[in-house]
């Protein structure tokens, strides 16, 4: 479609720019929103094969456990949950209760954790702070990375035995650099 600019000259007619954008360029508004949809972080398939035994990294924050859930699976065919139990970001923490470094003897039944992590170990969990390091589109096994549930550690191993589980330790004055560093 031309619209004349000037007599004997045609141009292309330029239309408005209906996108918003942010002071970056990225954009804004509605626009964004459907770019976010098509993210690997929202639209990906998890076939929920609870059968195979998965990955616990926990350990303190600033030690080094997302470092080492990616060396489990450095080609990310794996889901990477990414701190389920995040008391202030993860709607799973939120739902359950839970504050900072809970702790629950392993004999202790607490249904709704129960089936949380059961919802977990099958990847039926799906939250924007979890999801955010999901790369792929289709994965068939899992991860889970978690700083604020260490304390969690036994009563997990106590109701999931097939697991794998990793506790990662760093220096202490290594971590508190790191956490000072951070602000």
């Amino acid at each position: 479609m031309s619209v004349p600019d000037r007599p004997g000259s045609a141009r292309p007619a330029r239309r408005p720019d209906l996108v918003r954008r942010d002071p970056s360029g990225k954009p804004t508004g509605l626009r964004r929103s459907f770019a976010d949809l098509w993210s690997p972080r929202v639209l990906f398939v998890d076939t929920h094969e609870a059968a195979r035994p998965l990955w616990w990294v926990i350990g303190s924050q600033r030690s080094g456990t997302t470092w080492v859930a990616e060396l489990l699976d450095p080609a990310q065919r794996a889901r990477l949950v990414f701190e389920p139990f995040h008391a202030s970001w993860s709607g799973v923490a939120r739902s359950l209760g839970l504050g900072w470094g809970t702790y629950l003897p392993p004999e202790v039944e607490h249904p709704g954790l129960g089936v949380a992590v059961d919802r977990i170990a099958a990847g039926r969990v799906r939250d924007p702070w979890i999801d955010r390091r999901n790369r792929r589109r289709f994965y068939r096994s899992r991860i889970v990375k978690d700083v604020s549930a260490t304390n969690l550690g036994g009563w997990r191993q106590h109701r999931r035995p097939a697991d794998h589980f990793l506790y990662v330790v760093r220096h202490p004055f290594a971590v508190a650099w790191s956490l000072r560093q951070l602000g």
